[in-house]
């Protein structure tokens, strides 16, 4: 994809098919399958650590002069959340630890454990990273990525004397 193609595309790009396009969709469905097929497999066995990194489901909303990122993470509260800009990838880490478990209390199931989500999002405009700002509210992170001001290109045309 050329640099001109991104910038047309804004946060998130536009579908298109492509000789690779099959292979990333197939890539895309296995991600999911491996983050989804232990917990559905396995949910509670001990010896897997009882929890598993989840991929939060996400909106991204483009208002004109920013982006709005809402990520699903229940059960995580602000203050175990991560949020990155990294080589024009926004990355959301959260991650809750088990809570200590309680004596003399014998668990016939216990599902409840240690909790992470991770997401990483490809940004392809400019993001003025100074005003980054983020919010957790029951069980949903926004997170708003303002837009760089582009400088308009001027023309003016000189006479040849």
């Amino acid at each position: 994809m050329r640099k001109g193609d991104r910038e047309r595309e804004g946060i998130v790009p536009r579908s298109y098919w492509g000789p690779l396009s099959l292979l990333d969709e197939m890539e895309r469905m296995l991600d999911d399958l491996r983050m989804g097929w232990g917990e559905s497999w396995f949910p509670s066995f001990p010896m897997l650590g009882g929890g598993f990194e989840r991929i939060p489901a996400i909106d991204i909303k483009d208002t004109g002069d920013k982006y709005i990122v809402q990520a699903e993470m229940p059960g995580i509260r602000k203050d175990d959340v991560e949020i990155e800009i990294v080589d024009n990838m926004l990355e959301i880490r959260a991650k809750k630890e088990e809570e200590k478990e309680e004596k003399g209390i014998g668990y016939v199931r216990r599902e409840r454990g240690r909790l992470s989500f991770y997401r990483r999002i490809p940004i392809y405009e400019d993001i003025d990273q100074d005003k980054i700002e983020a919010k957790m509210e029951d069980g949903v992170l926004e997170i708003t990525l303002p837009k760089l001001r582009k400088v308009e290109e001027r023309r003016k045309k000189v006479e040849v004397k």
